[in-house]
Formats: C-alpha cells, structure tokens, sequence
C-alpha cells in the first residue's frame, strides 16, 4: 500500500501509518488471501471476473474482528498496458 485515505484507517480500526507498507492482501484475514490473489492475477491476465470481490478485512478491535468488504481491483495503466500498481477500492458492507 502506497497511499490510504484516511477512511480505511477508520474502518479497520488502524493508524494510516500502519497500513503504509503492507501488501494489500495482508488486509484480510489467512483464509482470504488466496481467493484476493486468485481474482487480482485473473485481473492481471485480463479474465473476465466480476468487478468486485465481497470478501472479509481484518479490524484492530477484537470485538469486531473482521468485516464484510467488497473489494474493487484495478490496474493501473500505463499507456494501455498494465502497470505495476493497483487501485484498490474497499466498500464496507
């Protein structure tokens, strides 16, 4: 993650600098991440898959614990090719 708004940190409970740093798909709990990956090399590669990924995030409150997401994955593009950067859009549901 190279930039958040300041909502994400609200709605998992974490400090923007915290997030800073990790990969995406550290957001979401162990028995999500192969899923997320799955659907962003299906992006990559240029499958067809639905725009979004309704999928669970981690939340710093243990009373909480994870919440429901849908996830929109786009690359960003560099002269019509992909490039190595993502938009990741996070929906709380």
């Amino acid at each position: 993650i190279s930039f958040a708004n300041s909502r994400l940190g609200e709605m998992l409970a974490r400090p923007l600098d915290e997030l800073i740093g990790l990969e995406w798909t550290e957001l979401l709990p162990t028995e999500s991440q192969a899923d997320a990956v799955r659907y962003q090399t299906k992006k990559l590669q240029g499958i067809h898959v639905p725009d979004c990924l309704r999928t669970q995030m981690r939340h710093d409150d243990p009373a909480t614990r994870q919440l429901t997401v849908d996830l929109q994955v786009r690359p960003i593009k560099d002269n019509g090719y992909s490039a190595a950067h993502w938009i990741l859009n996070i929906r709380n549901v």
